[in-house]
């Protein structure tokens, strides 16, 4: 008898309206397992960032529920997963004037201070991200789009959370880094929950959940063997 798994993530016919009364979500269900990679594509405004601002607690559902391990996702779970997740948005501002001080930012918070990096982790994950190591003494201010995005990702991977919730992380990126990217979102050991417009990255990801209008369109599953 197969194994019964629970998800990680559950929205049951979740449905969101805006600040107008107008829906933004409309009845969006699906799931996201453990170490799962899933891609959340659609056209701009189609309501694909409020998929994970609503798993974030920002949006609360009108009818529909949001599960996170089989538990209701309220207020205070809510609260007590911000240290679990990592959300990179699509502009991600640096918050510091140095690419060090910005890198090291999440670190001088009381909560994280115990996970610094060192600066071999510090090298190993800006190589991950195709930047130099000489970038950390430039200003952010002089930095590319595709730079502050890459930079992004480093402080992400330097928090070492389970859980990446990544709005269109590739969107200021050339082709060969947008492609390094790509290979470096699938080889972590993470669970992801990527949102993207690219259609090329569909055929990559454990599961597409393609949005139209506030609505699911299409969900696709890449089968193991045997499936």
């Amino acid at each position: 008898m197969e194994k019964l798994t629970i998800p990680l993530i559950e929205f049951r016919n979740v449905t969101v309206f805006g600040r107008e009364g107008n829906p933004i979500l409309k009845n969006i269900s699906f799931t996201v397992d453990a170490g799962e990679k899933v891609l959340i594509f659609g056209p701009s405004g189609s309501g694909k960032s409020t998929i994970l601002f609503t798993l974030m607690g920002r949006h609360r559902p009108a009818s529909g529920e949001v599960l996170f391990n089989n538990r209701p996702l309220t207020p205070k779970l809510a609260k007590s997963l911000r240290t679990q997740i990592t959300y990179i948005p699509q502009t991600a501002a640096p918050g510091a004037e140095s690419v060090k001080e910005s890198l090291l930012l999440p670190f001088s918070f009381a909560a994280n201070r115990d996970l610094t990096p060192s600066r071999e982790k510090i090298e190993q994950v800006l190589t991950a991200v195709n930047l130099r190591g000489e970038i950390l003494n430039r200003k952010t201010s002089a930095l590319s789009g595709g730079e502050k995005q890459r930079l992004a990702i480093a402080r992400a991977l330097l928090l070492e959370r389970d859980l990446f919730l990544i709005d269109e992380p590739a969107s200021a990126l050339d082709e060969k880094n947008e492609s390094d990217l790509l290979r470096l979102l699938l080889r972590m050991e993470k669970t992801l929950v990527v949102i993207t417009h690219n259609s090329g990255w569909k055929r990559s990801f454990d599961k597409v959940l393609e949005i139209e209008n506030g609505e699911r369109a299409n969900l696709y599953e890449r089968r193991g063997d045997g499936g």
